[in-house]
């Protein structure tokens, strides 16, 4: 096999297996769903919750400090992309992946990509809307690298 032929499989290995582990991305209906959701600029805000948003890449682990875990809630990013987010158990284990993350035209969260690194949004503001209450919780950002 010639270099060049080595060079590309190799490659192509390497860049596949990036996603191995990663849920699928979100289906039409979802991203429907999505879209069709607006931002809660009137809902009230609670107390700011302990909860730290650390962003990794293409994912978010949340840090819940708090006693409880927090269930069914909405969670928008800088305003403009939303997913929703089942669970929030308490402690370290809640990772939740930036292309779940939909803004009103269908589109998910900016991502760099390897060639491409400057195509990255920074996530800037983190907020819980809980739809059952209607209250906002800001989230704390952590944008140490």
């Amino acid at each position: 096999m010639a270099f060049e032929s080595r060079l590309v499989l190799c490659l192509s290995i390497v860049m596949s297996g990036c996603g191995v582990f990663t849920k699928p991305p979100p289906t039409q209906s979802e991203i429907d769903g999505l879209t069709r959701m607006v931002y809660p600029r009137d809902a009230g805000y609670s107390e700011n919750l302990d909860i730290t948003v650390r962003w990794q890449g293409d994912t978010l682990t949340l840090v819940n400090l708090t006693p409880r875990r927090y269930e069914r809630m909405h969670m928008w990013l800088n305003q403009q992309y939303v997913s929703k987010v089942e669970e929030i158990r308490i402690g370290v284990d809640n990772r939740l992946e930036l292309q779940r993350f939909i803004n009103r035209h269908g589109e998910s969260f900016p991502l760099g990509a390897f060639l491409q690194p400057d195509k990255s949004f920074p996530v800037v503001l983190a907020e819980l809307f809980d739809p059952a209450s209607g209250q906002r919780y800001r989230l704390f950002v952590d944008r140490t690298p």
